[in-house]
């Protein structure tokens, strides 16, 4: 799968970050609704690693889906056998690295920075910035490496060829008809994208309980709330 671009990674994780508690919440809910063995692993592989370390793993986990999400939309339920599977790998490949002198965090980058680089520097450069500020958890090199090899996984499971779900199925054919629409009876919305195709999207809800159409195209991302009227570019794609 091609790397997710740096625009979308960090756009994806300063919007999270910005989540109030209530819509962080909703997100959780959705992932467990569409990924239940993929947040259940996460769960259980930290579950005796103290509320504070679980609770970042659940959270960067939550990021890392979001940034793939934005790039494909709706994404492919995964199956408990390709967890366990890219899991062993994992484990495998990290415990052959483990004579190397270099940092834990730097090895695991350079292993899987040639397919999602932008994606596994966040992941990098957020487990060494919890070791800063007043509210920062506090995390052993034992439970970095830990949950390194644990977002790897996840990222790999998610990294998997045909993981993106096409322009198929009832709420893909609503994404299709609206973007149809605002094409033909709206100008305005075709001097924004142009000849851009539409090549995936998603349905969610904002905090007003608007429906919102997330439209993907090779050119960006944007989004039409249809009770507002708004169309605008979430992402641009250069």
């Amino acid at each position: 799968m091609e790397p997710k671009p740096e625009t979308i990674v960090e756009k994806t994780w300063q919007e999270v970050a910005g989540f109030p508690p209530d819509r962080a919440k909703k997100e959780l809910m959705k992932i467990d609704n569409s990924q239940p063995e993929l947040l259940a692993f996460v769960t259980e592989s930290t579950q005796e690693m103290g509320r504070e370390v679980r609770e970042l793993a659940i959270y960067m986990s939550v990021v890392v889906y979001r940034m793939f999400q934005e790039a494909h939309g709706k994404i492919k339920k995964v199956s408990p056998e390709g967890i366990i599977k890219c899991y062993e790998h994992n484990e495998g490949l990290m415990e052959r690295l483990e004579g190397a002198d270099d940092k834990f965090l730097d090895r695991i980058a350079s292993v899987q920075s040639s397919r999602q680089p932008y994606v596994v520097k966040y992941v990098a450069d957020a487990l060494m910035e919890e070791d800063e500020g007043e509210d920062a958890v506090q995390l052993t090199e034992e439970q970095k490496g830990f949950l390194s090899l644990l977002l790897k996984t996840v990222i790999d499971v998610l990294d998997q060829p045909g993981i993106g779900l096409t322009l198929q199925g009832k709420e893909m054919d609503r994404i299709k008809n609206k973007w149809d629409f605002l094409i033909q009876c709206r100008p305005n919305v075709k001097g924004m994208i142009g000849n851009a195709k539409l090549i995936g999207g998603h349905i969610d809800y904002n905090d007003n309980h608007d429906e919102i159409f997330n439209f993907i195209t090779k050119k960006g991302t944007f989004s039409y709330n249809g009770r507002t009227d708004e169309f605008k570019s979430k992402l641009q794609i250069r």
